[in-house]
C-alpha cells in the first residue's frame, strides 16, 4: 500500500490544497451573498451554474488535455480557477458572479477529469480501488479543512478570495515537479 501512494502523492497532494481553496470558496460565496441580501433564487442560480459548468466540463475537456497533456491541462484550469476567484472578490455582481461560477464549474470539471483519468493511469486493476480510496480521503479532507480558513478574514473582503486563487496556483506545484 505504501508502493502506491508513493506513485499517486504528486497527484494526490495537487487535488488536496486545490479542494481547500475549493472548500473555502464554496462555502464564502454564500455567506458573501447571505450577508449582502442575495435572494435564494440567486444563491440557487449561482450554484446551479456552477454545477452546469461542472456538467458541461466533464464532457467537453478531453480533447483538451489529450492534446496539452495532463500537467499542462491542470496548470491551465488551475490558473483560470484563481483568475475566476479574484474577479469574483473583485468585482461584487450577481449576474456576473453567476457566470464566473459557471465558467469556474466547467474549470474544475477539468481538474477532476485530470486528477481522476491521471490516477487511472498509474493503477493496475489490483490496485485501482486502493489509489481511489486516496482520492476520496483527500478530496473529503481538503473540503473539510478548506471551511476552516473561513476564520482567516471577512466574507466581505477580498482576503479570502485572495487565499483561494492562491491555493488554486499553489496546487500546481506538486504536478510541476512530477
Amino acid at each position: 500500500m505504501l508502493n502506491i501512494l508513493k506513485t499517486v502523492v504528486s497527484p494526490l497532494l495537487s487535488l488536496f490544497i486545490l479542494i481547500l481553496g475549493n472548500g473555502l470558496f464554496t462555502t464564502l460565496l454564500v455567506l458573501r451573498l447571505h450577508a449582502e441580501g442575495a435572494s435564494s433564487l440567486i444563491i440557487g442560480s449561482m450554484t446551479g451554474a456552477y454545477y452546469a459548468g461542472l456538467v458541461i466540463g466533464s464532457f467537453r475537456v478531453e480533447k483538451f488535455i489529450v492534446r496539452v497533456g495532463h500537467i499542462r491541462a491542470f496548470s491551465a484550469f488551475a490558473s483560470a480557477l484563481a483568475v475566476l476567484s479574484l474577479l469574483q472578490g473583485m468585482i461584487p455582481s450577481n449576474w456576473v458572479w453567476i457566470l464566473l461560477r459557471l465558467l469556474g464549474g466547467f474549470a474544475t470539471a477539468g481538474l477532476f477529469v485530470v486528477i481522476e483519468s491521471w490516477l487511472l493511469i498509474l493503477g493496475t486493476i489490483k490496485t485501482r480501488g486502493q489509489i481511489l480510496s486516496f482520492y476520496m480521503i483527500a478530496l473529503y479532507a481538503g473540503q473539510a479543512l478548506g471551511q476552516f480558513l473561513l476564520n482567516l478574514g471577512s466574507p466581505q473582503s477580498l482576503l479570502l478570495f485572495a487565499i483561494t486563487a492562491m491555493l488554486s496556483s499553489l496546487s500546481v506545484i506538486p504536478l510541476a515537479m512530477t
